[in-house]
């Protein structure tokens, strides 16, 4: 999540978009290792994917518009 998303109510509405869409990534059986990073606000994916445009359509809008990929 970017360090730009500032307060309460933005950090939720960013939260409550990407949640879902990391619950899709987790069911579509190309997650191969995730996790939170321990010493700020982040995480990481390793993703199985066959070519690029996989990666858009899995992350979908809410990681791509709120996150470093």
């Amino acid at each position: 999540m970017f360090e730009t998303l500032t307060g309460d109510a933005e950090v939720k509405r960013v939260r409550d978009a990407v949640g879902p869409q990391i619950q899709q990534v987790q069911n579509s059986g190309k997650l191969v290792e995730g996790g939170m990073f321990g010493d700020k606000r982040g995480g990481f994916l390793v993703l199985d994917i066959d070519k690029s445009s996989d990666l858009y359509e899995l992350l979908g809008g809410a990681i791509l518009d709120n996150c470093y990929i």
